[in-house]
């Protein structure tokens, strides 16, 4: 669109992907992460003994600097993704394993 345009044209001969990058990190660094559900239910995610494996942030109604917690569970990444909404700006975190290894 026109803003992208003009952002794309004032950066110079970024590609697509560092202009996403830098769309990302300039709409997101002042995020504040501070909420205690928040914090709580991603120490989960990432806690290999807790059952829940996913979950969905969405954007404070009265503070759109703050996440707070739309959804969680732990019926892994179908599950999370049957909790998406068309109408909302959603962030995801969700665990797996691979090799041995696990990442959130």
């Amino acid at each position: 669109s026109c803003r992208a345009v003009s952002m794309a044209s004032s950066l110079g001969t970024l590609s697509a992907a560092a202009l996403h990058d830098f769309h990302t990190v300039r709409h997101s660094a002042q995020l504040q992460l501070d909420d205690e559900q928040l914090l709580k239910a991603l120490a989960d995610v990432r806690d290999s003994t807790c059952r829940r494996n996913w979950l969905l942030l969405r954007y404070d109604p009265s503070d759109s600097q703050r996440l707070l917690v739309a959804s969680t569970g732990d019926g892994g990444f179908e599950e999370m993704l049957s909790n998406l909404e068309d109408a909302s700006v959603l962030y995801g975190c969700f665990m797996f394993r691979a090799a041995r290894q696990t990442k959130c």
